[in-house]
Protein backbone atom coordinates (compact mmCIF):
# COMPACT_ATOMS: atom_id res chain seq x y z
CA UNK A 1 0.00 0.00 0.00
CA UNK A 2 3.01 2.30 0.10
CA UNK A 3 2.94 2.67 -3.70
CA UNK A 4 -0.75 3.67 -3.91
CA UNK A 5 -0.16 7.39 -3.09
CA UNK A 6 2.66 7.50 -5.65
CA UNK A 7 0.49 5.97 -8.32
CA UNK A 8 -2.28 8.50 -7.57
CA UNK A 9 0.23 11.39 -7.76
CA UNK A 10 1.61 10.17 -11.11
CA UNK A 11 -1.92 9.73 -12.51
CA UNK A 12 -2.89 13.23 -11.35
CA UNK A 13 0.26 14.71 -12.92
CA UNK A 14 -0.51 12.99 -16.22
CA UNK A 15 -4.10 14.30 -16.11
CA UNK A 16 -2.83 17.84 -15.40
CA UNK A 17 -0.38 17.51 -18.29
CA UNK A 18 -3.11 16.52 -20.75
CA UNK A 19 -5.53 19.17 -19.48
CA UNK A 20 -2.93 21.88 -20.04
CA UNK A 21 -1.76 20.67 -23.44
CA UNK A 22 -4.98 19.54 -25.08
CA UNK A 23 -7.39 22.39 -25.69
CA UNK A 24 -10.75 21.90 -27.45
CA UNK A 25 -10.21 24.71 -29.99
CA UNK A 26 -6.85 25.23 -31.60
CA UNK A 27 -5.78 28.85 -31.89
CA UNK A 28 -5.84 29.94 -35.53
CA UNK A 29 -2.48 30.94 -36.93
CA UNK A 30 -2.37 34.08 -39.02
CA UNK A 31 -1.77 33.25 -42.66
CA UNK A 32 0.98 34.92 -44.62
CA UNK A 33 -0.59 37.77 -46.49
CA UNK A 34 1.05 39.91 -49.14
CA UNK A 35 -0.83 43.00 -50.20
CA UNK A 36 0.47 44.76 -53.30
CA UNK A 37 -0.95 48.10 -54.30
CA UNK A 38 -0.11 49.14 -57.84
CA UNK A 39 -0.86 52.67 -58.89
CA UNK A 40 -0.18 53.94 -62.38
CA UNK A 41 -0.14 57.66 -63.03
CA UNK A 42 -2.34 58.50 -66.01
CA UNK A 43 -1.79 61.48 -68.23
CA UNK A 44 -4.75 63.00 -70.01
CA UNK A 45 -3.76 65.14 -72.93
CA UNK A 46 -5.89 67.24 -75.24
CA UNK A 47 -6.18 66.31 -78.88
CA UNK A 48 -4.53 68.98 -80.97
CA UNK A 49 -6.95 70.01 -83.66
CA UNK A 50 -5.90 72.75 -85.98
CA UNK A 51 -8.79 74.71 -87.41
CA UNK A 52 -7.53 77.46 -89.69
CA UNK A 53 -9.19 80.81 -89.45
CA UNK A 54 -9.73 82.59 -92.71
CA UNK A 55 -8.99 86.26 -92.41
CA UNK A 56 -9.70 88.48 -95.35
CA UNK A 57 -7.83 91.70 -95.20
CA UNK A 58 -6.89 94.00 -97.99
CA UNK A 59 -4.13 96.44 -97.48
CA UNK A 60 -2.41 98.70 -99.92
CA UNK A 61 1.30 99.07 -99.31
CA UNK A 62 3.57 101.45 -101.12
CA UNK A 63 6.78 99.80 -102.17
CA UNK A 64 9.77 102.08 -101.90
CA UNK A 65 12.48 99.48 -102.38
CA UNK A 66 13.31 97.14 -105.20
CA UNK A 67 11.43 93.82 -104.66
CA UNK A 68 12.42 90.49 -106.14
CA UNK A 69 9.12 88.92 -107.18
CA UNK A 70 10.69 85.60 -108.08
CA UNK A 71 12.06 85.27 -104.54
CA UNK A 72 8.62 85.93 -103.07
CA UNK A 73 6.98 83.34 -105.37
CA UNK A 74 9.72 80.79 -104.63
CA UNK A 75 9.21 81.26 -100.87
CA UNK A 76 5.43 80.96 -101.35
CA UNK A 77 5.72 77.66 -103.23
CA UNK A 78 8.41 76.08 -101.03
CA UNK A 79 7.54 73.31 -98.55
CA UNK A 80 8.74 74.45 -95.10
CA UNK A 81 9.11 71.99 -92.22
CA UNK A 82 8.77 73.25 -88.66
CA UNK A 83 9.34 71.28 -85.48
CA UNK A 84 8.31 72.39 -81.98
CA UNK A 85 9.06 70.47 -78.78
CA UNK A 86 6.30 71.31 -76.29
CA UNK A 87 7.38 69.09 -73.38
CA UNK A 88 10.60 67.15 -72.90
CA UNK A 89 11.03 65.97 -69.31
CA UNK A 90 10.77 62.80 -67.21
CA UNK A 91 6.96 62.70 -67.52
CA UNK A 92 6.45 63.10 -71.25
CA UNK A 93 7.94 64.00 -74.61
CA UNK A 94 5.61 65.94 -76.93
CA UNK A 95 6.74 67.09 -80.39
CA UNK A 96 4.63 68.90 -83.02
CA UNK A 97 5.86 68.91 -86.63
CA UNK A 98 4.18 71.09 -89.27
CA UNK A 99 4.55 71.23 -93.04
CA UNK A 100 3.73 74.70 -94.43
CA UNK A 101 3.33 75.73 -98.07
CA UNK A 102 1.16 78.25 -99.91
CA UNK A 103 0.95 80.17 -96.62
CA UNK A 104 -1.02 77.40 -94.90
CA UNK A 105 -0.37 74.29 -92.86
CA UNK A 106 -0.55 71.27 -95.13
CA UNK A 107 0.03 68.63 -92.47
CA UNK A 108 0.62 68.39 -88.76
CA UNK A 109 2.21 65.37 -87.06
CA UNK A 110 2.17 64.87 -83.31
CA UNK A 111 4.71 62.65 -81.55
CA UNK A 112 3.87 61.87 -77.96
CA UNK A 113 5.66 59.54 -75.54
CA UNK A 114 4.33 59.34 -72.01
CA UNK A 115 6.48 57.95 -69.24
CA UNK A 116 3.99 56.85 -66.59
CA UNK A 117 5.40 56.03 -63.21
CA UNK A 118 4.38 52.84 -61.50
CA UNK A 119 4.32 52.94 -57.73
CA UNK A 120 4.62 49.65 -55.91
CA UNK A 121 3.68 49.56 -52.25
CA UNK A 122 4.11 46.05 -50.91
CA UNK A 123 3.16 45.14 -47.39
CA UNK A 124 4.22 41.69 -46.20
CA UNK A 125 2.62 40.17 -43.15
CA UNK A 126 4.70 37.28 -41.92
CA UNK A 127 3.09 34.08 -40.76
CA UNK A 128 3.91 33.24 -37.18
CA UNK A 129 4.38 29.52 -36.91
CA UNK A 130 3.82 27.89 -33.54
CA UNK A 131 6.89 26.11 -32.30
CA UNK A 132 6.77 22.36 -32.29
CA UNK A 133 7.39 20.22 -29.30
CA UNK A 134 11.04 19.98 -28.37
CA UNK A 135 12.86 17.34 -26.39
CA UNK A 136 16.24 17.75 -24.69
CA UNK A 137 18.44 15.27 -22.89
CA UNK A 138 21.08 16.08 -20.28
CA UNK A 139 22.53 15.26 -16.92
CA UNK A 140 22.70 16.89 -13.52
CA UNK A 141 25.13 16.85 -10.66
CA UNK A 142 24.17 17.84 -7.13
CA UNK A 143 25.20 17.56 -3.55
CA UNK A 144 23.32 17.62 -0.32
CA UNK A 145 24.90 17.60 3.19
CA UNK A 146 24.43 13.82 3.37
CA UNK A 147 25.02 12.56 -0.17
CA UNK A 148 26.23 13.23 -3.67
CA UNK A 149 23.89 12.94 -6.69
CA UNK A 150 24.29 12.25 -10.40
CA UNK A 151 21.15 12.16 -12.54
CA UNK A 152 20.12 11.73 -16.18
CA UNK A 153 17.39 14.12 -17.34
CA UNK A 154 14.87 14.54 -20.13
CA UNK A 155 13.33 17.98 -20.72
CA UNK A 156 10.20 18.34 -22.84
CA UNK A 157 8.99 21.78 -24.04
CA UNK A 158 5.41 21.84 -25.31
CA UNK A 159 3.75 24.11 -27.88
CA UNK A 160 2.38 26.25 -25.07
CA UNK A 161 5.93 26.88 -23.88
CA UNK A 162 5.57 24.75 -20.74
CA UNK A 163 8.63 22.67 -19.82
CA UNK A 164 8.47 19.26 -18.18
CA UNK A 165 11.56 17.58 -16.78
CA UNK A 166 12.06 14.00 -15.65
CA UNK A 167 15.27 13.11 -13.81
CA UNK A 168 16.58 9.92 -12.30
CA UNK A 169 19.40 9.98 -9.76
CA UNK A 170 21.33 6.74 -10.29
CA UNK A 171 23.42 7.00 -7.10
CA UNK A 172 20.57 7.64 -4.67
CA UNK A 173 17.89 5.81 -6.67
CA UNK A 174 15.57 8.90 -6.69
CA UNK A 175 13.24 10.09 -9.48
CA UNK A 176 12.13 13.71 -9.98
CA UNK A 177 9.39 15.28 -12.09
CA UNK A 178 9.62 19.06 -12.56
CA UNK A 179 7.25 21.44 -14.39
CA UNK A 180 8.31 24.92 -15.57
CA UNK A 181 5.91 27.67 -16.68
CA UNK A 182 6.73 30.54 -18.95
CA UNK A 183 6.72 33.80 -16.98
CA UNK A 184 6.73 36.35 -19.76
Amino acid sequence: MKTAPWIIIVVLLVVIFFLRECSPKPEPCPEADTVTIVQVDTFFYPVFEYIPKIITKTEIVEITKKVDTAEIIRDYLTLNFYSDTLINDSNAYILVEDTVSYNRILSRRKTMRLYPRTIYNTKIVEKVMPQDWRLFAGFGVGRSPNSFGLSASLLFISRKQTAYSVSYDALNKDAYLTIYFKIK
